[in-house]
């Protein structure tokens, strides 16, 4: 390292402003997350009105499912609009 200290957080802080592909890469982000969300949406209701999954199967299916939108709902809600800051 040159002379210069470390401040803790500091990488949170960011440049201070937003480039061109700060914006392309932070709508594209919460557009996928979007994407993504719908898809498990209609993921959970094909599980539930199926026959061929009301088993173990299924369920396990669909634990999965809400647990990926846990994820997905992280970046539309936060990763995306922090990358627009």
């Amino acid at each position: 390292m040159e002379n210069s200290t470390f401040v803790y957080g500091s990488e949170l802080q960011g440049r201070g402003y937003v480039t061109r592909r700060d914006i392309i890469f932070g709508y594209l982000t919460t557009l996928i997350g979007l994407i993504a969300f719908s898809g498990a949406t209609v993921n959970l209701y094909l599980i539930r009105r199926l026959k061929n999954f009301q088993n173990a199967f299924g369920f396990f299916w669909a634990v999965r499912t809400i647990g990926e939108m846990g994820t997905e709902i992280t970046f539309v809600l936060y990763t995306g609009p922090v990358t627009l800051m």
